[in-house]
């Protein structure tokens, strides 16, 4: 009869413990790792086809 219902609360700030903190961080660290080499392959990827490009041309011009 006595006492209080709580119908709805805002959750500003949770703390979850340092084990799951310091995975969370491990997984966001191998994303981010991930990233950083698909877009250093891609780059070489670039540059390989930059440096093919270059050689091609000069072999064109050495032949004419």
């Amino acid at each position: 009869a006595y006492g209080y219902e709580i119908v709805q609360t805002l959750i500003v700030d949770i703390v979850p413990d340092e084990h799951v903190k310091r995975a969370m961080n491990e997984i966001n660290a191998a994303a981010r790792l991930r990233v950083a080499a698909n877009e250093k392959a891609e780059a070489e990827k670039i540059l390989q086809i930059k440096r093919a490009e270059g050689e091609a041309e000069s072999k064109y011009l050495s032949g004419l």
